[in-house]
């Protein structure tokens, strides 16, 4: 599935500062539409491929924001350009999610997102290592649907 278009919520100290709402696929009827629901409330409103390089990496990377979500490993796969399985472990349980093209010069050392599947209802999440980095920022995800399930 496809993602269409997505809603981020920023909070610092508990109060709300931002919201973006990004999309990727939709006619320009659609993202027309969404752009106008946004401005009347506010709201920034991009494109995929600009939310994750302007806002979401930064945030969870720079200023090491705490990502918060339902199901997060569906949510973020949809945000990754590119996937593969982490190495020496069975192909279903943990995956390495691309945010941005590797062939990116200004991307080439950002990490991607590693997900370890423990069961149905649970995950571990995590940003991979980059090269030259020794203690690389591992990230503080939050996936409520394993936390319900604990």
């Amino acid at each position: 599935q496809e993602l269409r278009f997505g809603v981020c919520r920023v909070y610092a100290l508990g109060n709300l500062t931002r919201t973006v709402v990004f999309y990727d696929r939709v006619a320009d009827e659609e993202r027309e539409t969404i752009s106008a629901w946004a401005k009347e409330r506010g709201f920034d409103a991009k494109p995929r491929e600009e939310f994750v390089r302007e806002d979401f990496l930064p945030l969870a990377l720079q200023q090491r924001a705490v990502v918060v979500g339902f199901n997060l490993p569906f949510d973020l796969s949809r945000l990754a350009v590119d996937f593969a399985p982490k190495r020496n472990v069975k192909a279903t349980e943990a995956w390495t999610l691309r945010l941005v093209p590797k062939d990116r010069p200004s991307f080439a050392f950002t990490p991607g997102i590693r997900i370890q599947h423990v069961d149905a209802r649970k995950s571990f999440l995590s940003f991979t290592g980059t090269k030259g980095k020794r203690r690389a920022y591992r990230g503080a995800f939050v996936d409520l649907k394993t936390l319900a399930a604990a």
